[in-house]
């Protein structure tokens, strides 16, 4: 796992939502949770992925991913 490239991908994940882009917010997610073993990394990586689905309309998608990271 490359520690660098999860961190740019969350910074991307955070621009992405600030654009209304959520497939890319769910490509930079999903980049970092096929490679990351950083527990932190993955949580925001969960939340982020979370924050996608909501912006599509899935709502309940969205609630696992967010109920994921608060357990």
């Amino acid at each position: 796992s490359n520690p660098e490239s999860s961190e740019v991908q969350l910074a991307l994940a955070s621009a992405y939502e600030g654009a209304g882009r959520a497939a890319d917010i769910q490509k930079a997610a999903e980049f970092v949770l096929a490679r990351s073993t950083s527990q932190s990394m993955l949580a925001e990586a969960t939340f982020a992925l979370g924050r996608s689905l909501y912006l599509q309309g899935d709502f309940e998608g969205a609630l696992s991913n967010f109920e994921a990271v608060l357990n």
